[in-house]
């Protein structure tokens, strides 16, 4: 009988740990991309990460998902040159360079920042907007249907090239967010 309960217990154990590891990267998530927002917003950025998990392209986990990076673009840039000196000073040759861009699906991905403290009221909320997203709690259902097709979010501040493409579903606080003009799947497939 103890053989079972033991190898149970390790068969289940490693679950439950990545239960824990996808509960704790979404918070921080959360945290780090919304801990000043509105609840709303905070469930918002829950829900395109969620909703990248669903699609696939990002990753097939929230710790994938948040962790992705990419390659943006390659280009090739000239950038003029003196050689030796001119009579005029004008650039003699050009020396041309392959630039790689490496991006961060989420910003405080590629910063430097500093784990949040444990009793920070912000960092106990994250956690439990964590918890009940994935938990899949009613909590927060209203909002799961309004942002069940949220694929990407940014700062009021800025305004990129690729958000021209997408359809605006909801400004919170100091972010807009997204989908694409069509999606392939629902939150219920979840």
């Amino acid at each position: 009988m103890i053989p079972i309960i033991l190898a149970l217990a390790l068969v289940l154990c490693p679950l439950s740990a990545k239960a824990s590891s996808e509960q704790h990267c979404l918070a921080l998530n959360i945290f780090h991309e919304a801990a000043s927002e509105p609840l709303e917003g905070q469930v918002a950025v829950a829900m395109v990460t969620l909703n990248r998990v669903l699609d696939g392209r990002w990753g097939s986990s929230v710790c994938a998902v948040i962790n992705h990076r990419r390659v943006v673009r390659q280009r090739v840039v000239t950038v003029p040159q003196l050689h030796g000196y001119s009579v005029l000073n004008i650039p003699t040759h050009r020396v041309t360079q392959t630039i790689t861009q490496t991006v961060c699906q989420f910003s405080w991905r590629c910063a430097s920042v500093k784990p949040p403290k444990p009793a920070d009221p912000r960092w106990q909320q994250a956690q439990e907007v964590a918890s009940d997203m994935l938990s899949n709690s009613e909590v927060y259902d209203h909002y799961r249907t309004k942002y069940q097709r949220a694929l990407y979010f940014h700062s009021i501040r800025i305004r990129p090239a690729w958000s021209r493409q997408q359809r605006l579903v909801a400004v919170i606080g100091g972010h807009r967010f997204y989908a694409e003009p069509e999606t392939k799947y629902s939150y219920a497939s979840l």
